[in-house]
């Protein structure tokens, strides 16, 4: 009887560590689709008019912006990008810092696919076990997450301003538009509509474990 409960606690936490890779996965994979999809800046740029904002052409803005984010999203140090948009030490100093956040976010990546695709490689026989709890997993994932979106849905400003402090040990976050232009560029309804982004993908991803089970319960039903 101690051998079968251990054993099933055992199953349990196999499980739950591969939810919370799973999780991790999802939200950097979420997090990478939308940082490389520029694009999608192409599209805030016409909706929020950012050229007016700015006194800049559509055009110039968006080269920046793209070689921005390639500077960023690079594992290779690169000069920093700015062509048409002055700067300040302090502000490249800041990107040079969202960089490396930038690089951690990949590495957390990586490592929850590898600890995914191991699990799913010694359960590929009987992969519904492993989904088994899934249900729960998101269920309690989804009462979390509605208590972090609530002061981010109350007061955006409030939730940006302790995101920089949480993650940034400076105020150079904070730009000035007279020497760091760029963040007219980047106004706040631009971080909201890129988190709104990130949110919606990685909601998606979150179901695809879920649709795999009542599908394969499904199956086996029907079998």
């Amino acid at each position: 009887m101690k051998i079968s409960k251990s054993s099933s606690i055992y199953t349990i936490l196999k499980q739950w560590l591969f939810y919370i890779c799973y999780f991790i996965f999802s939200i950097t994979l979420a997090f990478k689709v939308i940082i490389n999809l520029t694009p999608f800046y192409k599209l805030l740029m016409n909706i929020y008019n950012i050229p007016s904002l700015v006194s800049m052409n559509a055009q110039n803005i968006y080269s920046d912006f793209t070689e921005l984010m390639k500077y960023l999203r690079s594992y290779k140090l690169l000069d920093f990008p700015l062509k048409y948009f002055k700067y300040s030490p302090e502000g490249k100093f800041h990107f040079e810092e969202v960089r490396i956040l930038f690089l951690k976010m990949d590495i957390l990546f990586w490592i929850s696919l590898i600890v995914i695709i191991i699990f799913i490689y010694f359960y590929r026989k009987n992969i519904k076990d492993l989904f088994s709890r899934y249900t729960k997993f998101l269920i309690t994932l989804l009462i979390l997450c509605g208590f972090i979106a609530l002061p981010i849905i109350i007061n955006f400003s409030w939730s940006f301003e302790k995101f920089h402090k949480i993650f940034f040990n400076n105020n150079d976050w904070l730009f000035d538009p007279v020497t760091d232009p760029i963040i007219n560029a980047l106004p706040e309804e631009v971080f909201s509509s890129y988190l709104i982004a990130i949110v919606a993908i990685f909601f998606m991803l979150l179901l695809i474990p879920q649709l795999i089970k009542h599908f394969s319960s499904k199956n086996k039903r029907l079998s």
